[in-house]
């Protein structure tokens, strides 16, 4: 199968990560994810940022604060992080593992401080 894939400001979840086929036009800030890139023999263009900073321009929903803490970890650590938490209703831990941007982006925005 054949994809036909452009990405703009992703990072790489471990150092052994295997790589779809894509045309990569930025990377996150991590050094981390370019290197994995050009290990893979990727075009990697020294171009960084996370494309999410823009968010707001395009959906920025007012949004009643109903925690004081928002937390997003990474994914390999959400469940460990969930459970650390699990009975503090001041925090909310974000689930990245979703196409859902809108609803994510309202959890973020649903916590004092992030």
């Amino acid at each position: 199968m054949v994809l036909d894939c452009t990405v703009w400001g992703s990072g790489i979840i471990s150092k052994n990560a295997q790589v779809a086929r894509a045309t990569f036009l930025a990377v996150s800030s991590s050094a981390f994810a370019e290197k994995r890139l050009l290990e893979l023999n990727y075009d990697c263009p020294a171009v960084y940022g996370d494309p999410a900073l823009l968010l707001p321009l395009f959906y920025n929903p007012k949004i009643e604060k109903k925690f004081k803490l928002g937390i997003v970890p990474h994914i390999n650590d959400y469940e460990v992080v969930k459970q650390w938490y699990i009975n503090d209703k001041n925090v909310n831990v974000i689930e990245l593992r979703t196409n859902d941007v809108e609803q994510t982006t309202r959890e973020i925005l649903s916590c004092e401080f992030v």
